[in-house]
């Protein structure tokens, strides 16, 4: 299948040799150019919203009953409060300490669930910006089933990067409903609540494997020959400029790696990554060394190897563009989740950012550009 989104027409006035029309609306739904093969026969809720997954959710509920260890007695979630749950009371809106430590799961969830999904979202947008609406998703013979989790639930089977974008606009459609529910003067129950999070969690489920399947042809399918790579900080060669990129969204550090190869540097540079990105860019440069985890964070940039620090999203210390600037080193920012007050310089010429950067005359730059950063 290969769709577009829909279509909108409008003509306030035409004059033509057909005649005179005004005030003409046309739309369109998602545009088909190619038959879809049915794979399965199709469900009674393709891409179901929480009230119709909402039985099922109880039923688990029944059986598997919540439990609840308050990480606080306090709600401090509007301006009727802060409001004390604790001994059997409620707060000014009616809530009791079960429903909101129910709540407070739920905004969990829904912040997850957004997280992993807007990263899919903004992973999915750059292919397509590079690739085409049309790039195929093919993951090989050895794999019969391409997404399980939308042919399930969405009861889509994706056949190009374009028609994971059906999916994603599903998933947003849910996420700012159940977050919506989390307001005050909103749900009353402890088990909707709990529900809302199981439909969150199915939501995040979707979201994680169609992110997956963007970055599986972004790094190409590695076979038997998949080499090892180096792990630690140890690997790390300080007598060589070194870059530390952290975070989850491997495209800046992807066009990083091109770069390098493009200008024959890799063995000039060494590449070394915090957190997920460092084990997404392994899979698409053998070279890319994987300092450690988000724990390794303060340690190795307080040992003054980085040069340059290049920061995307997700399990990214607050405070490591000062932990940077103390050791002099340049900061990027790449992601609109994470702009650490710095100013926009996406727009600005390559050799006055360069300037800023190497004589320390900032803090640090943003750059949304993922090839520029």
């Amino acid at each position: 299948m290969v769709s577009r989104n829909s279509a909108r027409l409008k003509v306030d006035k035409l004059d033509s040799p057909l005649g005179k029309i005004s005030g003409l609306e046309l739309s369109i739904g998602d545009l088909v150019f190619e038959e879809e093969e049915e794979f399965e026969p199709q469900g009674p809720t393709p891409m179901p919203n929480l009230t119709e997954m909402r039985p099922w959710y109880m039923k688990l509920l029944e059986r598997y009953q919540p439990a609840y260890a308050p990480i606080c007695d306090m709600c401090c979630l509007c301006t009727y409060g802060k409001c004390n749950l604790s001994k059997g009371r409620r707060g000014a809106c009616g809530i009791d300490i079960k429903t909101q430590q129910a709540r407070i799961v739920e905004i969990a969830c829904c912040i997850g669930a957004s997280c992993h999904s807007s990263h899919g979202i903004h992973l999915l947008h750059w292919m397509i910006e590079k690739f085409g609406h049309d790039y195929p998703l093919d993951l090989g013979d050895d794999i019969a089933v391409e997404a399980p989790m939308a042919r399930l639930i969405c009861g889509i089977a994706p056949k190009t990067i374009g028609d994971l974008e059906k999916v994603f606009r599903y998933i947003e459609s849910q996420i700012i409903h159940l977050l919506s529910a989390a307001h005050t003067g909103q749900e009353g129950s402890y088990m909707d609540f709990e529900a809302k999070a199981l439909h969150a969690g199915l939501m995040d489920l979707i979201g994680l494997e169609d992110a997956d399947l963007a970055q599986i042809m972004l790094f190409k399918k590695q076979g038997e020959e998949t080499p090892l790579v180096e792990i630690g900080m140890g690997t790390i060669d300080a007598n060589k400029p070194n870059i530390l990129m952290i975070g989850h969204n491997a495209a800046p550090g992807v066009e990083m790696v091109d770069y390098i190869r493009e200008n024959d540097l890799g063995a000039k540079v060494d590449l070394g990554a915090i957190c997920c990105t460092a084990i997404d860019l392994t899979r698409y440069y053998d070279s890319a060394k994987v300092v450690g985890s988000m724990s390794r964070q303060l340690r190795y940039i307080r040992s003054g190897i980085p040069d340059v620090v290049v920061v995307d999203e997700q399990c990214i210390r607050t405070d490591v563009i000062w932990e940077a600037k103390k050791i002099k080193a340049a900061f990027i920012a790449t992601n609109e989740k994470n702009m650490m007050g710095l100013p926009d310089s996406t727009d600005r010429p390559d050799a006055e950012i360069i300037d800023e950067l190497v004589n320390l005359k900032s803090d640090g730059v943003l750059i949304l550009d993922p090839e520029k950063a």
